[in-house]
């Protein structure tokens, strides 16, 4: 093995024989990689030498050889700090893959029927000009129905929304290259490493193995909010364990429906998860598919590496693998947390409702007739000469009845304009108010599962120019 830092004024530090124990961690499409490692500084030589900025490379590989040039990571330095502990005085670092850059660049950007290779190119060409990352590895095109919507999202996060809508992993090499590709592929197989038990063999330790049920769900409730700060609600499943996710980035009902579909098949489906450790691994990359052959634990398949951890001590080289799926701790729970909360934007849903049928106007999308009314500039409004008008929508099917109903407008002039909603089909329709919870058997007096909507603007004194830029159906 060999690590080197390189200071900022360009000098190289060939540090290895310094360290104590040193763990260098490349992931999958989760995060970004870290590293961690302890110098002896019993002089203070190391003191106050590096500030923070300075690259850190770790090459390692099974060779006689005295030297290395199988590069394993790139970061950068973060965090220097002078330790003193019973075993000694120590120089302690911890420091980002190179790609470091991904957590801190923002993204504002929206894509709708794309598929993601052309969508992660497009945001590496306009947000990472200057950075150095290359695109070689990425799987074109990968998936055709990318919905996504971007206001100052972290870069990496932009790329989980990618990965999370094309089923695909991603990571970034250490020389800044990015992989995309769909996960388990066959590309995916890596028949140079292995993780086998027995005489001879390369197991050292299994930390657990099991499928943990406590996130296991039957129900994803999805909320966004539109452009004009209407609520999104999509559901997926029907299950009696529900989850509901959050996030002002979901801008449009598609989006919604590909987000709330894909993470119910990612928790009804949990594979297992677990944690070995084998001796030293050289030839490995995140997201690789390999075989783990551990018989006495019934373990014998081919397994994803979401990440991996190459882990320096006293002891030897050892390769600490994340299989199949994350295996969450509370540090990790807390930068979700921080995470979400920054991109979050409230929804407002006090009633409990689980759909949405939005109209932005943008376009005809889900109109069915206009009658003296038009769509322009994103807006419904009157036609030229009219005093009254109306804008009736396509038929929603709502697989089963509805019981609540609420509605929820942004426009202008419109004291004077009235509402109507029907559940079968536009059989009958009744007038609701804007803003009022309506329960089927109370005050809503038709049942049926078939949503239409429809608008009567009126003009008036008091109104003379009622226009609607936003309407949105919230319905359960």
């Amino acid at each position: 093995m060999k690590v080197e830092i390189i200071r900022n004024d360009g000098t190289t530090d060939t540090v290895t024989t310094l360290i104590k124990d040193s763990e260098f961690e490349k992931i999958a499409t989760l995060g970004i990689g870290s590293c961690r490692m302890r110098i002896f500084n019993a002089d203070g030589a190391y003191s106050n030498l590096y500030t923070g900025g300075e690259i850190i490379r770790f090459y390692a590989e099974h060779t006689d050889a005295s030297t290395t040039n199988k590069k394993q990571f790139e970061g950068r330095l973060d965090y220097p700090k002078d330790t003193i502990k019973q075993d000694g005085h120590f120089l302690e670092i911890e420091g980002r893959h190179i790609s470091y850059s991904l957590s801190e660049v923002k993204v504002y950007a929206n894509f709708s029927g794309v598929d993601g290779a052309t969508v992660l190119k497009n945001i590496i060409t306009n947000f990472l000009s200057g950075y150095g990352f290359t695109t070689n590895n990425i799987t074109d095109p990968i998936g055709t129905n990318i919905e996504v919507v971007w206001s100052g999202k972290i870069f990496w996060d932009c790329v989980k929304d990618i990965c999370t809508q094309t089923g695909s992993d991603c990571y970034v090499d250490d020389n800044k290259d990015f992989h995309l590709f769909k996960e388990n592929s066959d590309g995916t197989m890596n028949y140079d490493e292995a993780v086998v038990e027995g005489e001879g063999h390369n197991l050292v330790d299994v930390f657990d193995w099991g499928e943990d049920t406590y996130e296991k769900r039957d129900k994803i409730i999805v909320q966004g909010i539109d452009n004009e700060g209407l609520p999104i609600i999509y559901p997926a499943g029907t299950g009696t364990r529900p989850i509901t996710i959050f996030s002002n980035d979901i801008r449009t009902y598609e989006q919604a429906q590909l987000i709330g579909d894909k993470k119910l098949e990612e928790l009804k489906n949990l594979p297992p998860r677990a944690k070995v450790r084998v001796f030293g691994m050289q030839d490995l990359d995140p997201g690789d598919n390999i075989w783990v052959w551990i018989p006495r634990v019934k373990i014998t398949g081919i397994y994803k590496i979401q990440k991996f951890k190459q882990i320096f001590n006293k002891e030897g080289w050892f390769t600490d693998l994340t299989i199949e799926r994350e295996i969450r701790d509370i540090s990790q729970i807390l930068a979700e947390r921080a995470t979400a909360e920054e991109q979050l934007k409230p929804v407002l849903n006090i009633d409990d409702l689980e759909q949405s049928y939005n109209f932005t106007f943008d376009d005809n999308s889900n109109i069915l007739q206009l009658t003296n009314t038009e769509i322009t500039q994103g807006r419904l409004q009157l036609t030229s000469g009219q005093a009254q008008g109306t804008m009736e929508s396509a038929s929603r099917n709502t697989n089963n009845d509805i019981s609540k109903i609420k509605m929820k407008v942004v426009g202008s002039d419109i004291t004077s304009t009235t509402f109507q909603i029907s559940l079968n089909d536009g059989t009958i329709y009744q007038d609701i108010q804007k803003d009022t919870l309506y329960t089927v058997g109370s005050n809503f007096n038709h049942t049926g599962r078939n949503l239409r909507i429809k608008v009567n603007l009126l003009s008036n004194t008091a109104n003379p120019n009622p226009l609607i830029e936003s309407l949105v159906c919230l319905y359960k």
